[in-house]
């Protein structure tokens, strides 16, 4: 088990619910934490008794919920005016980061909702989606359900597979970044 999983574990096991919470939240900002794995040994907690297994699901969801509308929030606030700066010193990105955005805002099934089972592609999908100024009642909409979806799943591989939720992390963690990879080329 490598140090940061031996942390994370306990993290989880000193602070419970509030630990789950700020590392579903955490994993909203891109920290480079594993996220999938700590819900997964929060969950196998949940299997033993430890914790409660509808209370590991509810302050995960809530927390990822709650981080990716901050990042949704801080980048439709601050985004423009970091944009007009990377304009200002010609950098091509900004550029890149218009023509995205729009494409998120306009088809927010395939980025929005997907993008949340990605956790190294959601915050950027969340934050292009700030910065394209997507309605935010719809941008709530796909993102919540796709958090919630997401989370439930890996709560539920978590519970089910006990104390194989390394194992699984390993065998299910990148597959679903390729996954909507493919998806967003074939998309777009």
């Amino acid at each position: 088990m490598s140090a940061i999983a031996g942390w994370l574990l306990t993290i989880i096991l000193r602070f419970k619910y509030p630990a789950v919470f700020g590392l579903a939240m955490l994993g909203s900002f891109d920290v480079p934490i594993p996220t999938n794995s700590a819900l997964m040994a929060s969950a196998f907690f949940a299997s033993t008794g430890y914790l409660d297994f509808f209370a590991v699901l509810a302050v995960s969801a809530v927390g990822s919920v709650l981080g990716d509308n901050a990042v949704y929030w801080l980048a439709r606030h601050y985004g423009p005016r970091l944009l007009s700066i990377a304009r200002a010193r010609r950098w091509r990105i900004s550029h890149w980061v218009d023509l995205v955005g729009k494409d998120v805002a306009a088809h927010p099934v395939i980025s929005v909702f997907l993008g949340q089972f990605s956790p190294g592609l959601a915050p950027g999908i969340n934050l292009l989606a700030g910065l394209a100024k997507m309605r935010y009642a719809r941008f709530l909409a796909f993102e919540a359900a796709g958090s919630i979806s997401s989370t439930a799943v890996n709560v539920l591989l978590g519970f089910m597979f006990g104390s194989n939720w390394q194992y699984l992390n390993r065998l299910f963690g990148g597959s679903i970044d390729v996954i909507f990879v493919v998806l967003l080329i074939v998309y777009v």
